[in-house]
């Protein structure tokens, strides 16, 4: 059986419990018994045991995944192994789809503020794609708003090569402070994250070094993408937000993690436990309160 939602096709062990090449069971641990539990919970299977106080889920099958797993089953008529293969699979991507938005799972959600500077890039295709990784992981995108900010001449041929970026976490640069603050409005709040997009990031010696940078000013958390980036560079910028600036390492080795450095290319989109962990204690993400328990 094929995958059809976001959350499940791009995990391996899901594709073959899919096949039931073994069903997904007891005894496991893992990013694919992490989606199960959060999708779970999204429909109303609270699990508090699996579950710590930021609602993350510890991706472990034990003995409340498979309780829980059985009383899924019962109710929608499966057979109650316990096990998640072909049917079971099935029967929960339905009831995905028979959610409004699909918002199946979502622990937190992030607000986004999008302000285009530059003539070029596709923002919208950027958001989306942000949108689709971070639903894999129980976070909500949602859209707070988007405008193109239309500056005078000066500031326009100024503002859309944003120049002297040397992109420390904390810090940004004359332009970076006076881009932000022609793309501030108030109803980007304390706790938002704001994208702009431009068309070209040069540090102080006037090369153009990096395609996106998420060096902001401590009040303010802004990330900047260029015309030349990947769609997935946004979500990268985001994800260094959530990080935050301690966190270690800043970027990963592993060729299919979204906080790889270098080109970012589109299969880029894994985030691993420590980094899903500690982005779910960011002050950017609201928590979303689970449904309560179905028995």
């Amino acid at each position: 059986m094929a995958l059809s939602s976001t959350r499940f096709k791009f995990n391996p062990r899901l594709v073959l419990a899919a096949e039931d090449n073994p069903p997904l069971q007891f005894g496991e641990k893992g990013e694919a018994v992490r989606l199960i539990q959060e999708a779970l919970i999204g429909i109303g299977y609270w699990m508090p045991k699996s579950t710590d106080k930021y609602f993350n889920v510890d991706g472990k099958y034990g003995l409340e995944t498979v309780k829980t797993i059985k009383n899924f089953q019962r109710g929608a008529g499966l057979s109650d192994d316990g096990r998640v293969g072909r049917e079971t699979l099935k029967e929960l991507e339905a009831q995905i789809w028979q959610m409004p938005n699909h918002d199946i799972g979502f622990t937190h959600r992030l607000r986004l503020h999008l302000r285009s500077i530059g003539r070029k890039g596709n923002p919208l295709r950027s958001f989306d794609l942000a949108q689709e990784i971070f639903a894999g992981y129980g976070i909500q995108v949602i859209m707070g708003s988007m405008e193109t900010v239309n500056l005078p001449t000066d500031k326009q041929l100024l503002l859309s090569i944003v120049n002297k970026v040397e992109c420390p976490f904390v810090g940004a640069s004359d332009e970076q402070h006076l881009l932000h603050k022609l793309g501030f409005t108030k109803n980007i709040g304390l706790n938002d994250i704001t994208a702009y997009f431009i068309d070209e990031i040069r540090n102080s010696l006037g090369l153009e070094t990096a395609v996106g940078c998420a060096g902001h000013a401590t009040s303010r958390a802004a990330v900047m993408v260029s015309s030349g980036a990947q769609p997935t560079t946004l979500a990268h910028e985001i994800g260094h937000v959530l990080l935050g600036p301690h966190f270690f390492p800043v970027h990963e080795t592993d060729p299919d993690n979204l906080m790889r450095s270098g080109i970012l290319s589109m299969d880029r989109r894994q985030l691993n436990e420590n980094q899903l962990k500690q982005m779910k204690k960011s002050r950017f993400l609201t928590q979303i309160r689970p449904k309560p328990a179905q028995s």
